[in-house]
């Protein structure tokens, strides 16, 4: 016996598309910038505003298609095309990143790099105004689901990178010490990587289909033993179809005497209230009263 309760999937808002508009005109501006300054710390901020852009266009393309409704080829409709289109740009940032390290490293033995650092900053002013525009239209969607969160970290990161941008123009514009262009392309890479990993581990968390990260299975199963009723529970299973829809499903030992309605409303009551589950599938088997 089982019973399965629904969500709406979310709605989409003005936030992505303002802020694929903005980052593409980012993107143009940096890597003019680049070929006119030579400065890697602006290729690898185009490189990430360009990986940001996808990332939003994507993103923004499962606000649509997330709104399709289930139907018999597909029962769980899109859900999933938001969590499969964080973990490809999760991967494809980090790989990126790899390669403006692996670039800056080879910097390193070439001679007289000269860099126009004048050019870097008016890149670094509009890169920083139009991300930071960004954030203001995204910051009260980054919690609706993974991908918005990605967009909204990716978003932040470009900005705090512009500010390094800025510095290390500063320190170019009045020393001509230009390998700290290369200092700061790495420094922005390692900071970048380090949130695409917790992207993808996010992810891939989802799409293996293990237990919510922030629910205890052992603790949630000994909890539904006390329920009145209950003898036993196996074949317990929790996890994410996305970023926001956790699913619960358990075979429940009771007494042959047990109203099987109440039994499940009471489980879907505590998963609901204690967990935010509301998707269940249950099946009750009776045992013989003593």
């Amino acid at each position: 016996m089982s019973k399965h309760n629904h969500s709406h999937a979310p709605s989409g808002k003005n936030g992505l598309l303002i802020s694929i508009i903005l980052n593409s005109w980012i993107v143009i501006a940096e890597f003019i910038g680049w070929i006119m300054s030579w400065s890697l710390a602006l290729l690898s901020d185009a490189i990430h505003n360009l990986s940001d852009v996808i990332s939003l266009i994507l993103s923004y393309f499962w606000e649509k298609i997330s709104k399709k409704k289930s139907d018999k080829k597909h029962s769980f409709a899109f859900k999933r095309a938001e969590v499969i289109i964080a973990f490809v740009n999760a991967i494809a940032l980090i790989l990126i990143w790899f390669y403006i390290i692996y670039e800056a490293i080879n910097r390193f033995y070439l001679q007289n790099i000269e860099i126009n650092s004048s050019l870097m900053l008016i890149v670094w002013f509009i890169g920083f105004l139009w991300n930071a525009i960004s954030i203001f239209f995204l910051f009260k969607e980054k919690e609706d689901n993974l991908n918005k969160k990605s967009a909204y970290l990716h978003l932040l990161y470009d900005t705090i990178s512009s500010v390094i941008v800025v510095i290390w123009w500063i320190i170019i514009y009045f020393t001509w010490y230009f390998i700290i262009d290369l200092i700061a392309s790495i420094i922005i890479s390692i900071f970048v990587i380090k949130s695409g990993f917790g992207i993808f581990k996010s992810s891939l968390h989802i799409l293996m289909q293990w237990v919510p990260e922030n629910m205890d299975i052992e603790k949630i199963t000994n909890d539904l033993k006390h329920i009145n009723w209950i003898k036993d529970i196996h074949e317990i299973h929790i996890w994410n179809i996305d970023s926001n829809d956790v699913f619960f499903s358990a075979h429940m030992l009771a007494w042959k005497n047990t109203d099987k309605d109440i039994l499940i409303k009471t489980i879907n009551k505590y998963l609901h209230d204690n967990y935010e589950i509301h998707h269940t599938s249950l099946q009750i088997e009776t045992l013989k009263c003593k």
